[in-house]
């Protein structure tokens, strides 16, 4: 009977974290998982809803021959989960998980493609055009552009010179890529590192290596608000 309204009670925690995360947590949610996978949260919360009603309508649950001490410790495994979710929460993706994340090549020099996947109708907004200017530089080239990004200071990159990225997401944030443009910015102007910028100026393409890298020459900064959506897509 006890080990019946344990695993009740552990399914029902389950639901009611699942249903918390498509309606109150879905702005921690976004910074964990791509917004077009939803779906399979909303299917396992039925699906778990329907094993919970199944053990309590039917009055009956399959009988383990292990003892309570042994079933216990595996209930709380099936816990440990939404225990992280609270420290995730506050989690982020930085400088030092960009250092460990970056493509280099053999010479060193960064790596910097997004997939050609259209871009959603209705992205016209600053915080989106990060995604369109990347993925089409040359066709900006020459022109102001206005971009929302996390900043990047770091002594190997060039005088005058900072990585301004966002991570593109496949699936969540487990496999997230940084994706960047490099700001050229006057001798007097300090930028912070680690903190999320709006930047506005020409975009221009540097070549190196057989490569282009867009660059967009600023003059100043702003510091706004980590975006609700900080990816890039």
């Amino acid at each position: 009977m006890l080990s019946r309204l344990l695993n009740i009670l552990l399914l029902l925690s389950w639901v009611a974290f699942l249903l918390w995360l498509l309606t109150h947590g879905r702005g921690d949610l976004m910074r964990l998982l791509h917004p077009r996978l939803w779906w399979i949260l909303c299917v396992a919360a039925v699906v778990l809803m329907a094993f919970s009603a199944s053990i309590i309508i039917s009055g009956t649950q399959a009988k383990s021959k292990r003892g309570m001490l042994f079933e216990i410790p595996g209930m709380l495994i099936l816990l440990v989960p939404l225990l992280f979710f609270l420290l995730a929460k506050e989690a982020r993706l930085d400088g030092t998980s960009l250092e460990n994340r970056i493509i280099q090549n053999d010479h060193g020099v960064f790596l910097n493609t997004l997939p050609s996947v259209g871009i959603p109708d209705g992205s016209g907004s600053s915080d989106m055009s990060f995604s369109q200017v990347l993925r089409d530089p040359k066709k900006y080239e020459n022109q102001d552009v206005e971009i929302v990004c996390q900043s990047y200071v770091h002594d190997q990159l060039p005088e005058n010179t900072v990585m301004c990225y966002r991570y593109l997401i496949t699936c969540c944030a487990a496999d997230a890529l940084p994706a960047f443009f490099f700001l050229e910015h006057p001798e007097k102007l300090e930028i912070k590192n680690n903190e999320w910028v709006k930047v506005k100026g020409p975009l221009s393409i540097t070549h190196y290596d057989n490569m282009e890298f867009p660059t967009v020459n600023i003059d100043a900064v702003q510091y706004v608000a980590e975006p609700a959506f900080p990816w890039a897509i």
